[in-house]
């Protein structure tokens, strides 16, 4: 039996299917049930069981169509990003280490679940970032803005924290550097609060 993801709300029910291609390295089917005059939907999994929670959550990027277009350049930032899952060691010729899948779905589920939580909640849209390996098998996103900058850096390794630095300048041009750690698999809301600085 297909099980439920996400629960429906409100108003009359439309039915239609789509087909995603690449979930997980699983080939799956998702009935999308799109609730008219409202933004929710819910996805039923033809295999649940095969979904970390992680990437359950990742499947937030499907919600409306709403949220597909203005998160657009996230989503093409990610596929432009998945060379990285080709890499195999000495990808830059001076002993870097391969980038584990875990590390790479890490770093995008955690882009897509501030990114959706950004644009439900705060009323902004994050731009996208730079997602490039590096030589430790670890995985950088890196914005860099005329008033911020922000790198998070998602370690080779099982815990789910990212470590983060950031600078701000004001407005009168002072500026500031902070740095420190987050779970990447909850959202904190005053650092999606802060991101702002880099829409």
């Amino acid at each position: 039996m297909q099980a439920l993801i996400a629960e429906i709300f409100n108003y009359k029910i439309i039915y239609k299917q789509v087909q995603i291609a690449e979930i997980d390295r699983y080939q799956m089917f998702f009935n999308i049930y799109q609730c008219t005059e409202t933004k929710q939907v819910a996805i039923v999994s033809e295999d649940e069981s095969k979904l970390t929670q992680s990437r359950k959550n990742a499947l937030i990027k499907l919600e409306s169509n709403a949220l597909l277009e203005e998160l657009s350049h996230i989503e093409k930032a990610v596929e432009n990003a998945k060379y990285i899952l080709r890499l195999s060691d000495n990808w830059d010729d001076d002993g870097a280490l391969k980038i584990p899948e875990l590390i790479f779905n890490r770093a995008v589920d955690f882009l897509y679940l501030y990114s959706k939580r950004a644009f439900d909640v705060f009323n902004f849209v994050i731009r996208a970032p730079i997602i490039q390996p590096v030589k430790d098998g670890s995985i950088d996103l890196e914005w860099d803005t005329e008033k911020a900058f922000l790198l998070i850096n998602f370690k080779n390794s099982q815990t789910p924290t990212a470590f983060y630095y950031g600078e701000f300048t004001t407005e009168n041009n002072q500026k500031f550097d902070f740095n420190g750690e987050i779970p990447t698999d909850t959202v904190q809301d005053t650092f999606v609060s802060w991101l702002k600085n880099l829409s």
